[in-house]
């Protein structure tokens, strides 16, 4: 996730220079390097994905562990 990051800011500030690409407009008629800029910032700018407290980690674990022991009591019986 960070390469993909670096890599996209890595693009943004080649594109910057304006000697390496060509700008060409984009069919919206912006052009190219601005929608460039436009795309990679919404990228950066979502937030993280969430990741679950403890207590659902914990909440998982026992339920697994409570039908694991319900499956091999009904195996031995």
């Amino acid at each position: 996730m960070k390469r993909l990051k670096l890599l996209c800011l890595m693009l943004v500030a080649a594109a910057s220079l304006g000697t390496a690409f060509a700008v060409s407009p984009a069919p919206d008629g912006l052009p190219a390097r601005a929608a460039l800029e436009r795309a990679v910032a919404r990228f950066l700018s979502e937030p993280p994905a969430s990741m679950p407290e403890p207590g659902n980690w914990a909440l998982l674990v026992a339920g697994l562990i409570g039908a694991g022991a319900i499956a091999r009591r009904r195996l031995a019986s």
